[in-house]
């Protein structure tokens, strides 16, 4: 037997008038300021800002200048690092959902928290030591130790320490 909720009509007068401050806070502080840049976008540019006549200048400049390939990079990185995110959050999020021992699932909870407590800029300041491009760095350090290579990789500065940055960061 199923139950089916009716709600009366005034129950429903009372779901909007309490949802009506958030819907305001939203469009002030969230839409509002969209709404701004996107007519701005649309501007003229002019120094310190931007100014009347309406153009697509700006826009020209982005999807046919020199910044193009700086969009699509980011583009690509953005991909990339949605896709990682996916492939190891979800596992981990079945992992953790999935089993038996209330200890144990508190316990990789916590696990995967825990670097959360620390701010995110001293967490790049970390993997900035991690990834560093000398002997200091933790990763050449090692490597160089172990005899595996002679000399230090470039792995700092690179599109995969910015993956690696953004995927940890996420």
């Amino acid at each position: 037997m199923s139950a089916r909720l009716r709600y009366r009509p005034s129950e429903k007068r009372h779901g909007f008038w309490m949802a009506l401050p958030a819907v305001i806070w939203l469009g002030v502080f969230f839409m509002l300021p969209l709404l701004m840049i996107l007519v701005i976008s649309f501007m003229t540019p002019a120094r310190g800002g931007a100014q009347l006549p309406f153009s697509l200048k700006s826009y020209q400049d982005v999807f046919g200048g020199i910044y193009f390939p700086v969009v699509l990079d980011s583009m690509w990185i953005a991909f990339l690092t949605t896709v990682i995110c996916l492939l190891l959050g979800y596992p981990l999020a079945f992992f953790i959902s999935t089993r038996k021992n209330a200890f144990v699932r508190q316990f990789t909870l916590f696990l995967v928290i825990l670097p959360f407590w620390t701010n995110f800029l001293v967490r790049t300041y970390a993997w900035m030591g991690i990834l560093g491009n000398t002997e200091n760095g933790t990763i050449n350090g090692v490597l160089m130790q172990l005899g595996i290579i002679q000399e230090p990789l470039t792995l700092l500065f690179t599109q995969g320490a910015v993956l690696v940055g953004l995927v940890y960061g996420f």
